[in-house]
């Protein structure tokens, strides 16, 4: 028990324990996003050369990142971050009931009130690294047939 009461000591050396609000990045991810935090800081929207090929490059990511997962690139979209990502994947639903499960995060409740159907469009999950034991193939599998679509907000 005394490491536990060396947590608290100040004199101790301190731990971040608060990975899922900020996390620090890979040394290689912090290496890619320097190229677009200087001299490649255009908008990829943009319509003049240097927004194209910043552009390009985004494509290319999502490219990547999709056949990582195993999907389309179509169904790569990128967010500034979980709470945004989990208002798109409630509200990006056809209406109907969303069922969440104690403990979802606050952005998935408030996105979820108020939508309401007679069938059952969306389920949405949480899960740490499947701490708990949870398969999420398994989980989908599972619901399938009740739930069409299963959101997992996930962190490590």
């Amino acid at each position: 028990m005394e490491w536990f009461k060396d947590l608290f000591n100040k004199k101790t050396r301190r731990s971040y324990l608060d990975y899922a609000a900020a996390t620090p990045l890979l040394k290689e991810v912090r290496t890619e996003m320097e190229k677009y935090l200087g001299d490649n800081f255009y908008n990829p929207n943009a319509i003049y050369a240097e927004g194209e090929r910043v552009r390009k490059d985004v494509e290319e990511y999502r490219a990547q990142i999709a056949k990582l997962l195993g999907v389309n690139k179509e169904s790569v979209i990128f967010t500034s971050g979980g709470t945004e990502a989990n208002v798109w994947a409630v509200r990006g639903v056809r209406p109907g009931k969303i069922v969440t499960e104690e403990g979802v995060h606050p952005s998935v409740e408030e996105a979820a009130r108020g939508i309401t159907g007679a069938k059952t469009s969306l389920i949405s999950s949480i899960t740490t690294e499947n701490t708990l034991g949870r398969k999420i193939r398994e989980e989908r599998k599972k619901n399938h047939s009740e739930y069409p679509l299963l959101h997992i907000d996930a962190f490590p």
